[in-house]
């Protein structure tokens, strides 16, 4: 399983996908500052959790509300 992100810009949607670099360290955004200039200007966080085996997506509702 892997974690997904969706968060709206302005009149646009964003797609926040995990880091495949192994060298980067991701951040705990219930607990410290977002890093990305893109969504931190960003509104409606919400988290999804996708399945690898049976391509599940499964809502997890809004970040301020985890």
């Amino acid at each position: 399983m892997f974690c997904e992100g969706k968060a709206h810009l302005k009149k646009r949607v964003l797609i926040v996908q995990p880091s495949c670099n192994t060298f980067t360290q991701g951040t705990d955004i219930t607990k410290e500052n977002i890093l990305s200039p893109l969504l931190a200007k960003s509104t409606a966080r919400e988290v999804f959790i996708v399945n690898e085996k049976t391509r599940e997506v499964l809502a997890f509702g809004k970040v301020s509300d985890l």
